[in-house]
């Protein structure tokens, strides 16, 4: 009737006709049958055949109109192939639903009687009919709903995806600019040709529409920035704006300009070539706002003069680097022409071929909201939105579809939910209806009921016994615990709210004296000892009213009273429970007296470990102090003799010698270090590290090792790596030089490929911060069944490579558990014959860089020597009780040109302070009768403001906190034996040359450095007075000692032997100085820094020059002496 009504020509007419027919044709055919077999006339019988009449009037008959209904629909052209199925699917289920479902009901509630209802009505048969058609209708429309929600999630989904290819569609396309940026920034200076060359892989791009470089020119450079370009051959260049009319004319006066310079493609944009930038406000204001942020802002839509189409202009500043690296002033920008329509057309192939609609808005905050791209009807709300941020500015993008998300019936669930309604709606049906034909045998079955009740009063009493049966078993149960509670060792009470006992089992006689019966109706608080038993029942009744726990609930110590009177240790444990709605309470008693004796037994053991520590800690001091002192003599004197002159063979003997030393006190250094760590009294200090540096100079350290086994060692530290963090420097230190030497050590010696160490550091985590130092190398690897015990103390590989490398196989233990005490961890990736990755990853802290770094702790470049004449010119106090180290510490300073004075200890060393003369005082802390704690307190509590003097502490003691102690005591700086003559003699150089500022006292003045002379006879009388004879005795020996060392130090650099080479050139630095030779020591100095640089250029360089400056050199001091001799 609905069709009929809604027919607007008669050809629809004819449909809803011919529609109308086929539904009424199937209406008379299910009435039909329902008739027959409501009248009986049907022989049929039994559930079949009601199964038979529903399939028969319900989903067979249904298919005549929505058959017919659907082919006219579908040649009338007012459904869709696609949607044929559906369209037929949702009108058969609804016809065979309403004949299966209400067809019944209608029939069940209908006044007139029938076969089919009962005589009390049929309400209660057509409700469950009524409540599955009401579930059916709700999970239908559930359903629906969420099919529709599915529906709009997939398409959002699919948005989200053509969202995030636009935003990298974008980048994609806006990434060249900011690398020409980048490539401007970082060239000093940028040609046309190599703009264009740069341009040309990004110009192609339909977006970009032009790419231009308008460097900043003031209005003082405005002129000679014109005529440059005007010789570059564009002969009418000039800075200049646009007119209102879009026409270039010469540009006003301003303070700064921002013409373009370079622009591609040249052939479009050779028209606008001089147009200043910055001529316009709207360009104006995006480019103070990428200068003032530092990145690209791109600026609203701006009608461009080389073409009738609006573009973005998007500014980039370029900031150029000085040579130092830093950031000069905005050298220019690179300006992009974007064109928006291009920009976005990848987006709107992919909408439309998604079926979307969309709206591109530009809603940066501060400027007017304007569409860039609308497809969306006037007014519309979109599904779906996103901001985009591109340059500085925000782009929002809307997108909706443009057909149904959903179709009703077109997915697979829908169409399962359709087909199980269709069954449950068949199976209500059936069971109702088989309900109601059978109601009329309930009278047979009442009897049988009886029967089933006489059946039931059987079961009943069967029921009965068994509940008898299970309160005997109850009964045993109870019997059985009971008697494990009386064998229970330990003592169980139950006491009321009022704590009186309710039972107790027999463990109380033994544990407390008391029997059970004694107990029994007693207080509970007769077994507790003071304060215990006055608080007990306060503290019952405080829990009964507030809840309050005290003991219940929890285990705890108490002091129990035995019957006899005396105390006991008990452990008590206190739970609450009820039964039969009385609150009772049960605790347990063990007797701890044998756990506490036990208990102080590990007590006393723990404190004579304690003990044992102590004196182990003691030891250690004591042993590293013995041990030290007499390598003092061995490493002092070795460098003493090293000065001397000695032949090839006596310089290697001496060499191997101090080698040996160096080794034998590293291993002495691992054995305490290891020692402490075990112990457990090594402490890690947490101060400002120069972490950067430290690797460097770690390097610098270790590089002329390396090369002299023939390796190479590099590193990379990343940029993000902090220069100054908060860690032990020692430590660390320690631990980086003892895995870069086991680097290079594993690394050296293989014929058939050169080695490499590589040291990587980079961040590790981010909170907290943590940096991993990864040491790599391709030595000969380590094998996996061995790798688990690489950190244990005194183990390598194997034996052979103890024997092949050396070592005391400490280095590894140590380091790993320093990095355990750092709260870091070391890691090892290892292949054999392939090399090793050692890694150590640390919590380490950012801080900001320390104002004030004379702590002793950081890294500082090396001090250089005093001259010779303002060492002989310094007195310094030494303080020593041993005769060994006296000799050596008197050695060192006469070869370095001090004078100096000897004290035994700290009285004699006092009373010769007070008589004054000294610069600087170098001072044992062991000492008898006085040490130097106590020397140096006095010194400093005597000495006035002005008048402080610098004092070295030298002692063989090497712990950290001796170190601490004596800083804290006034010293000023901590050395250890034994004292190597480089180290003593850049410390003294270090504190001496302060003082030799402070005597300069001409002011400083612009003057032209000289050279240093070839020869200067006065300096050698200057330090050893005016004696003819032993002037010529020390040139003669001088001259002699230049000519057996010159061939040595030609050997030793022919042989990259580069610690000879700095030891040669140290020698002669020092003895060219004293004689005068300054420009030869200069030299010396010179080779010296390059072998602790490692730059091998330097080194070969210097060692060209110096041959015919020695020859110049020895030249020019025989002449003298011949001069003399003449004289003579």
């Amino acid at each position: 009737m609905v069709d009929l009504w809604l027919a607007s020509s008669s050809h629809d007419l004819g449909l809803a006709a011919l529609a109308a027919a086929a539904v009424t044709t199937q209406a008379l055919l299910s009435a039909w049958l329902a008739r027959g077999y409501l009248q009986s006339t049907w022989r049929v019988s039994g559930d079949r055949g009601l199964a038979l009449f529903l399939l028969t009037a319900g989903p067979l008959a249904c298919l005549i109109a929505p058959t017919f209904g659907s082919a006219l629909l579908f040649a009338g052209e007012r459904i869709a192939a696609d949607n044929l199925i559906n369209e037929w699917l949702h009108w058969w289920i609804g016809d065979s639903l309403g004949v299966l479902l209400f067809a019944p009901v209608i029939h069940l509630l209908w006044p007139d009687p029938h076969p089919l209802r009962a005589p009390g009505g049929g309400f209660r048969f057509a409700l469950p009919l009524i409540v599955t058609a009401t579930f059916l209708a709700l999970g239908h429309l559930a359903l629906t709903r969420l099919e529709a929600l599915r529906a709009q999630s997939e398409a959002r989904t699919l948005m989200e995806v053509i969202g995030d290819g636009a935003t990298l569609e974008i980048t994609e396309t806006l990434l060249p600019l900011e690398g020409l940026a980048h490539f401007i920034a970082a060239s000093q200076q940028v040609t046309r040709t190599e703009f264009r060359a740069y341009t040309q892989s990004f110009i192609n791009r339909p977006a970009i529409h032009s790419v231009d470089w308008a460097p900043r020119i003031t209005h003082s450079e405005r002129a000679g920035f014109e005529a440059a370009a005007i010789r570059e051959g564009f002969a009418d260049y000039r800075i200049a704006e646009l007119d209102r009319d879009l026409r270039m004319q010469r540009a006003g006066e301003r303070a700064e300009y921002f013409p373009i310079l370079f622009s591609e493609p040249l052939a479009a944009s050779r028209s606008v070539l001089g147009l200043d930038h910055g001529f316009e406000e709207l360009r104006r204001q995006a480019m103070a706002v990428s200068r003032g942020r530092g990145k690209a802002m791109a600026a609203d839509l701006i009608r461009l003069p080389r073409t009738d189409r609006h573009a973005s202009l998007l500014f980039i500043p370029v900031w150029p680097l000085t040579d130092s690296g830093h950031e000069q002033d905005i050298g220019g920008y690179v300006v992009g022409a974007i064109d928006m329509q291009q920009l976005f057309a990848p987006l709107l192939a992919k909408a439309a071929e998604r079926q979307f609609d969309l709206r591109i808005t530009d809603v940066t905050p501060g400027s007017p909201q304007h569409p860039l791209i609308d497809l969306l009807d006037s007014g519309t709300s979109a599904d779906w939105q996103r901001d985009l941020h591109v340059g500085g500015r925000t782009w929002r993008l809307e997108m909706e579809s443009s057909v149904p998300l959903w179709t009703p019936g077109s997915t697979i669930e829908e169409r399962l939910f359709l087909g199980f309604a269709l069954l449950t709606a068949f199976l209500a049906t059936f069971a109702t209806l088989s309900s109601a034909e059978r109601h009329a045998v309930i009278s047979r079955e009442v009897a049988e009921r009886t029967n089933q009740l006489a059946e039931l009063n059987a079961q009943l009493q069967q029921q009965i016994e068994e509940h008898s049966l299970a309160l005997s078993e109850l009964h045993a149960k109870k019997e059985e615990i009971r008697a494990i509670l009386d064998h229970l060792l330990e003592c169980v009470i139950t006491i009321d709210c009022r704590g009186i006992v309710q039972s107790v089992n027999p463990a109380i006689e033994p544990m407390l004296g008391y029997t059970q019966e004694e107990l029994l109706g007693q207080s509970v608080s007769r077994l507790m000892g003071s304060p215990l038993r006055e608080q007990h029942d306060s503290h019952i009744s405080r829990y009964l009213v507030t809840g309050e726990r005290h003991i219940i609930g929890s285990n705890r110590e108490v002091t129990g009273r035995h019957k006899d009177g005396h105390p006991i240790d008990l452990e008590l444990s206190v739970s609450e429970y009820h039964v039969h709605g009385e609150r009772l309470f049960i605790g347990t008693l063990r007797d701890i007296r044998e756990r506490k004796n036990l208990i102080a037994s590990l007590t006393l053991a723990r404190e004579d470990a304690e003990q044992a520590s102590r004196a182990k800690s003691a030891f250690l001091a004591a042993m590293s102090h013995e041990i030290r002192t007499p390598m003092n003599g061995v490493v002092g004197l070795i460098d003493v003799l090293g000065r001397d002159r000695l032949s090839p063979y006596q310089a290697d003997l001496v060499k191997t010698i101090r080698d040996s030393a160096n080794n034998l006190l590293g291993v002495i250094d691992d054995i305490l270090d290891f020692s402490r760590i075990e112990a457990g009294r090594l402490e890690i200090e947490r101060a400002p590290v120069p972490l950067v540096e430290l690797i460097n100079s770690l390097s610098s350290t270790l590089g002329p090792l390396a090369s002299s086994r023939g390796v190479a060692l590099e590193q990379y530290i990343a940029g993000d790596v902090p220069r100054w963090v908060c860690s032990d420097a020692l430590r660390l230190r320690q631990i980086l030089y003892n895995l870069i030497g086991n680097a290079i050590k594993f690394s050296s010696g293989r014929s058939e490929r050169p080695g490499r160490v590589m040291v990587r550091a980079h961040l590790a985590g981010d909170d907290p911060l943590r940096v991993a130092i990864a040491v790599e190398d391709n030595g000969i690897g380590i094998a996996h069944e061995h790798q688990a015990s690489l950190f244990s103390p005194f183990t390598q590989e194997d034996f052979s490579t103890t024997r092949r490398f050396g070592g005391s196989g400490l280095g590894l233990a140590i380091c790993k558990r320093l990095a355990t005490l750092m709260d870091g961890e070391i890691t090892v990736v290892s292949t054999p014959g392939s090399g090793s990755i050692f890694t150590v990853t640390l919590p380490l802290p950012i801080i900001d860089a320390p104002l004030d770094t004379d702590d002793g702790q950081t890294l500082a470049p090396p001090e250089s020597a005093v001259p010779a004449e303002l060492a002989a010119s310094r007195r310094i106090l030494v303080v020593e009780d041993e005769a060994v180290n006296r000799k050596v510490i008197q050695r060192q300073l006469a070869l370095l040109g001090y004078r100096f004075e000897m004290a035994s200890h700290g009285v004699e060393a006092l009373a010769m302070w007070r008589q004054g003369g000294f610069d600087l005082i170098l001072s044992d802390l062991h000492m008898p009768e006085m040490d130097g704690y106590e020397m140096t307190e006095r010194i400093r509590h005597e000495e006035g403001s002005d008048q402080h003097i610098p004092i070295l502490a030298l002692t063989a003691n090497a712990l950290r906190d001796e170190a601490a102690r004596a800083r804290a005591s006034g010293v000023d700086d901590y050395l250890t034996k034994p004292i190597r003559l480089a180290s003593l003699e850049a410390a003294l150089a270090r504190w001496l040359r302060c003082d030799a500022t402070l005597e300069r006292s001409t002011p400083p003045t612009l003057a032209v450095v000289e050279e240093p002379p070839l020869f200067d006879p006065n300096a050698l009388a200057a330090l050893v007075g005016d004696s003819p004879q032993m002037i010529r005795e020390i040139l003669s020996d001088y001259v002699e000692a230049l000519g057996d060392l010159t061939p040595q130090l030609q050997d030793s650099f022919a042989g990259n032997d580069f610690d000879a080479i700095g030891a040669l050139a140290h020698r002669l630095k020092s003895s060219s100085r004293a004689v005068g030779a300054a420009r030869l020591g200069q030299l010396c100095a010179a080779i010296e820094q390059a072998i602790e640089d490692g730059d091998s250029t330097a080194l070969a360089r210097d060692i060209a020059e110096f041959l015919p400056l020695q020859a110049a050199t020895a030249t020019r001091i025989e002449q003298f002496l011949l001069e003399k001799n003449g004289q003579a």
